[in-house]
C-alpha cells in the first residue's frame, strides 16, 4: 500500500446541498463573506446540485428555512498531502477501504493538487487510528494550504515512510534541518528485525572481548577509571595513539568527538550562507544537510554508470566543478557509504592540489571506513597525511567502522590549522563538550590493538562478501551488481524499475529482513537498496530473504510501484 501523509484538521464541517447554483447563489454572498484561507470551503457544481462543505461557524449564513436546502453537520477533514501527481492509482479506494473495514463513512472532495476525506467528527479517533495501523503518518495540523513543494510522486509517496516514525511532527523540518531520513528508516526497523542486512558496521565486539586484550596500562585505567568529566580535548593517551598513524600529526591537533558531531562541528566552522560546497553522491545525509541548511549552494559528485552495471567516481568530474566553482567547501568520502566505491591515491593526490589552489578552500575528508579496502594494496592515505604544506584539510575517523566499536561513539577530527581548530573547540562547547570517560580507555585499547582488529573485520567482510557473490549469481534477474572494492556495504540496482522503498518494506513485513532503500538518500530515483555484509549472521540472513524475494519482487510490480526513471 502507498504510505500517506495525512494531516487532521479538527475543525467541524458541514455539508450543504442545494438543488441548483441559483440557489447556492442566493446564500453565496454571506458565506464568502465569513470566508477566509484559514478554513477549509469547497464547492461542486453538477447539472442536479450544488454541493458546498464549509466551517460549522457559518451556519448563520444559510437560510434554514429554505426546504430546498439539506445540511449534514458534524463532519471534519482529513487532508491527503500533495500535491499529488495525477498518475497516481488507488490512493482513495486504499483509504477508503481501510476506513470502510471499521465501520466509518467518508465523504470526498477531489481537488487538483490533492484529496481531502471527510469523516463524522464522531468516528475521528477510530478513522486516525486504523489509518495509523495501515502504515500512514497521520498528524493534526491547521487547514493552512500546504502545498509549497513539487508534485508529489509515486516513489516520493513511498519514500516518505522512511522519514517519519512518529504521528506528531506537523513540519518538515527541526530549525532548518530536514529529517534525517537514513536514521529515520532505522529507527523504525533496527531493533525489531531479525536480520539487518543493511548495516554499515563490522560485527561489534563485546566489551569483555575488548577487554581482554587490554595492556597493563589500560586495565590499570580501567579498573581506577574516575566517572568525572574529561578533557574537552580529549583523553592525552587517546589522542597521542591516533597521531602515531599520521606522520606529521601531534596530539594538539585532534579533538576526540563522537562521529556525527565531527561533521556538524566542521561544517558549522567553515561554512556560511551563499557558499559553495562539493559533495559526492547519493552521500550519508549530514555531509550535504548541515550546509544545505546553513544556506549553501550544493554541487553534487555523482558516480558514473558503466555499461556492466558498474559504477566508478571519475576524478576528472570533481576536478571540472572545482576549477569551474571555486567552491569553500570540497566533501570526500573514500571508501563511499552507500556505494561501497573508492578512489585511488594518486586522484586523491590530484583533489587536493586542485583545492590547495584555490584560496579558501577547505577539503573534508570523512575516512570512517579508511583500512577497509578489500585489496590491502589500494589502502588511501588519510585526507591530511596527503600533503603536510596544505593544512585547509580535516580528516573524520573513529572507532565505528574498521575496529567494530560502533557503540563507544568516538571519533576524532584532525586538523593542522591553528585558527580553525580553535573555531571547532570553541563550538564544540555547545555540543557536548566532552566525550564519556569509559568510552575512552575502551578506545585506547582498541586502537592498541589496530592489526588485530583490522585483520578482524576484513576476516568478517570476506565471508559476509563471498556470500552475498553467491546470492547475487543466483538472482541476477533481480539484481544488478557488481562487487565493491572498499568497505562493508554495497548498493546493487534493483532491475525492472521497482521502488526500492516498496520493496523494503514488504521484505522486512514478511521475513524480518531490513535492507534500506536508496530513498533515504535523497535524488529522483529509488532503485536500490543498501546491503550491508560485516555482521556474522549475514549468510543466515540471506537464506531467510531468498524465500520471499521473488514474491516481493513481483508484488511490488502488481502493485505499480515503480521507481521513476
Amino acid at each position: 500500500m502507498l504510505k500517506l501523509k495525512l494531516a487532521v484538521i479538527p475543525d467541524e464541517l458541514l455539508v450543504v446541498r442545494f438543488p441548483t447554483l441559483q440557489s447556492y447563489a442566493k446564500h453565496a454572498a454571506g458565506m464568502l463573506e465569513n470566508c477566509s484561507n484559514q478554513s477549509f470551503y469547497s464547492v461542486t457544481v453538477t447539472p442536479t446540485e450544488t454541493s458546498v462543505v464549509l466551517p460549522a461557524s457559518y451556519t448563520n449564513t444559510i437560510d434554514i428555512n429554505d426546504t430546498d436546502v439539506k445540511v449534514e453537520d458534524g463532519w471534519c477533514t482529513i487532508r491527503v498531502e500533495g500535491p499529488l501527481d495525477f498518475s497516481l492509482i488507488g490512493i482513495l479506494s486504499k483509504l477508503a477501504a481501510t476506513l470502510a473495514a471499521v465501520g466509518v463513512s467518508i465523504f470526498v472532495v477531489s481537488t487538483f493538487d490533492t484529496d481531502y476525506i471527510l469523516v463524522k467528527s464522531k468516528n475521528l479517533d477510530t478513522a486516525k487510528s486504523a489509518l495509523s495501523e495501515a502504515g500512514h503518518d497521520v498528524f493534526d495540523a491547521p487547514f493552512n494550504p500546504p502545498f509549497t513543494a513539487t508534485t508529489t510522486t509515486a516513489a516520493a509517496i513511498t519514500a516518505s515512510t522512511s522519514t517519519t516514525t512518529t504521528t506528531t511532527s506537523t513540519t518538515n523540518d527541526v530549525a532548518g534541518f530536514a529529517p534525517f531520513a537514513l536514521e529515520r528508516y532505522f529507527a523504525k526497523h533496527e531493533f525489531s528485525a531479525p536480520f539487518l542486512l543493511c548495516c554499515s558496521d563490522v560485527q561489534p565486539l563485546l566489551q569483555k572481548e575488548l577487554l581482554a586484550m587490554a595492556d597493563e596500562e589500560c586495565t590499570h585505567l580501567w579498573d581506577n577509571l574516575s566517572l568525572g568529566y574529561t578533557e574537552s580535548q580529549g583523553l592525552p593517551l587517546l589522542r597521542a595513539e591516533i597521531a602515531k598513524h599520521h606522520p606529521g600529526t601531534t596530539p594538539d591537533q585532534i579533538m576526540i568527538v563522537a562521529p556525527e558531531e565531527g561533521i556538524y562541528l566542521s561544517c558549522r566552522a567553515i561554512l556560511r550562507k551563499g557558499d559553495t560546497i562539493v559533495v559526492p553522491f547519493p552521500c550519508y545525509q549530514s555531509l550535504s544537510e548541515i550546509a544545505r541548511a546553513v544556506g549553501c549552494h550544493i554541487l553534487k559528485w555523482y558516480p558514473v554508470e558503466n555499461q556492466d552495471g558498474s559504477q566508478s567516481f571519475q576524478v576528472s568530474d570533481v576536478l571540472a566543478m572545482i576549477q569551474e566553482h571555486q567552491p569553500r567547501l570540497v566533501m570526500l568520502n573514500f571508501p563511499h557509504n552507500p556505494t561501497g566505491l573508492s578512489i585511488n591515491a594518486e586522484d586523491m593526490s590530484k583533489i587536493v592540489m586542485a583545492c590547495k589552489q584555490i584560496e579558501k578552500c577547505w577539503l573534508f575528508g570523512d575516512e570512517m571506513y579508511r583500512g577497509l579496502e578489500h585489496d590491502a594494496t589500494q589502502r588511501l592515505p588519510s585526507i591530511v597525511d596527503v600533503d603536510s604544506d596544505f593544512d585547509r584539510t580535516i580528516g573524520l575517523a573513529g572507532m565505528s567502522k574498521l575496529y567494530g566499536l560502533p557503540g563507544l561513539r568516538i571519533g576524532w577530527v584532525i586538523c593542522k590549522n591553528v585558527t580553525m581548530m580553535q573555531r571547532i573547540s570553541t563550538l564544540r562547547d555547545y555540543t557536548t563538550i566532552c566525550s564519556s570517560a569509559p568510552s575512552e580507555i575502551l578506545s585506547l585499547i582498541g586502537l592498541r590493538n589496530h592489526q588485530k582488529l583490522t585483520d578482524r573485520s576484513i576476516a568478517i567482510i570476506n565471508v559476509g562478501l563471498d556470500a552475498v557473490c553467491k546470492f547475487m549469481r543466483e538472482y541476477e534477474d533481480v539484481f544488478v551488481w557488481v562487487p565493491p572494492t572498499a568497505g562493508s556495504i554495497s548498493f546493487p540496482k534493483l532491475r525492472n524499475n521497482v521502488n526500492a522503498t516498496m520493496f523494503c518494506d514488504e521484505i522486512v513485513r514478511r521475513v524480518g529482513v531490513m535492507l534500506l532503500p536508496s530513498s533515504v538518500y535523497g535524488g529522483s530515483v529509488d532503485n536500490r537498496v543498501r546491503l550491508g555484509f560485516g555482521r556474522t549472521n549475514v549468510p543466515e540472513g540471506l537464506d531467510v530473504l531468498r524465500k520471499e524475494i521473488r514474491s516481493v519482487v513481483e508484488w511490488c510490480r502488481a502493485n505499480g510501484n515503480e521507481s521513476e526513471k
